[in-house]
């Protein structure tokens, strides 16, 4: 049975945590989240005859806008993005059309 190092695993839950809206989540070594520890706690007892295995509980981390790696096409967007003030439109002049004979 396959167990992840504990980097593997806060990216895993952190997905889950993400997916569901939870808070946080309980994960076992071998990469199953669960949204209880007694599900998690279950999960280890059913697998005790094979291997050890321990349960992490591990909170959401919330991506804010500051914790975002920002690129360069990111802030090249960002600056060809009109404002809503700027983006009304300017009313149009009326011009006379002259007619040919």
């Amino acid at each position: 049975m396959k167990t992840f190092s504990k980097e593997e695993l806060n990216a895993i839950a952190q997905s889950v945590a993400q997916d569901y809206g939870a808070d946080k989540v309980f994960v076992t070594s071998d990469g199953q989240v669960f949204l209880s520890l007694n599900r998690a706690s279950l999960h280890i007892a059913s697998k005790a005859d094979e291997c050890k295995l321990n349960v992490y509980e591990i909170a959401r981390v919330e991506q804010s806008k500051e914790n975002k790696v920002e690129t360069a096409a990111d802030k090249q967007a960002e600056k060809e993005t009109p404002l809503k003030s700027e983006s009304k439109s300017q009313p149009k002049s009326k011009t006379k059309k002259s007619k040919k004979s």
